[in-house]
């Protein structure tokens, strides 16, 4: 049975070896960017460098510079904001896990007072107590119940300054590591396409 490589042999038996270590060629880490595209898209010159990692650069860069442009009003209102909708989130968060622990708990009593058939069946319900004792909803209730601080609206924007300055730092480390890797795998690709039989 062919497989997705050796099948363009059984389509076109006159497939030169060219051809043929082209085709296996997009298996290897040089051609990894192009996992998604089918077998038959030619592996092109040259592969470029992925967008993500410029977008990313940028949009880190734009968030940095839209925090230190922002009045200290509009700072303040922004952490009201964002202290809103992480309390809204955590009275969320804190219905689900009331609800999962419940579950928890009325499993747990059910499956101890199961009453199992033999002795070859206690194995199963000392497992099935084990996994309901792994569980542990109420640290998460407990967690969810304590609302999120309040921060004054410097204090917010310095924190958030920090956090994008860090974000711009491993974006651009990010996408270095990105040129990097797409200007050795078109090495890569170069050195294969001058070996290649004429």
């Amino acid at each position: 049975m062919p497989t997705g490589f050796t099948q363009l042999l059984h389509d076109n038996p006159d497939t030169t070896t060219a051809e043929f270590i082209m085709r296996c060629a997009r298996a290897m880490g040089a051609c990894v960017s192009m996992r998604d595209e089918p077998l038959s898209t030619p592996i092109p010159e040259t592969l470029k460098v992925d967008q993500y990692y410029v977008n990313r650069v940028a949009e880190t860069q734009r968030r940095l510079l839209e925090l230190n442009a922002m009045t200290p009003e509009q700072a303040r209102n922004q952490a009201h904001l964002k202290q809103c909708e992480a309390n809204l989130t955590r009275a969320e968060e804190l219905e689900k896990y009331k609800k999962i622990a419940t579950v928890i708990e009325n499993m747990t009593k059910s499956v101890t007072k199961w009453r199992v058939p033999t002795e070859q069946h206690e194995g199963l319900k000392s497992f099935m107590l084990e996994q309901l004792g792994m569980e542990n909803p109420q640290w998460m209730v407990d967690y969810y119940s304590k609302p999120v601080e309040s921060l004054e609206g410097d204090e917010w924007l310095k924190g958030e300054i920090e956090r994008a300055k860090v974000d711009v730092e491993r974006a651009e480390q990010r996408l270095k590591e990105e040129i990097e890797s797409t200007t050795t795998r078109n090495e890569w690709i170069k050195q294969l396409r001058e070996s290649l039989p004429k």
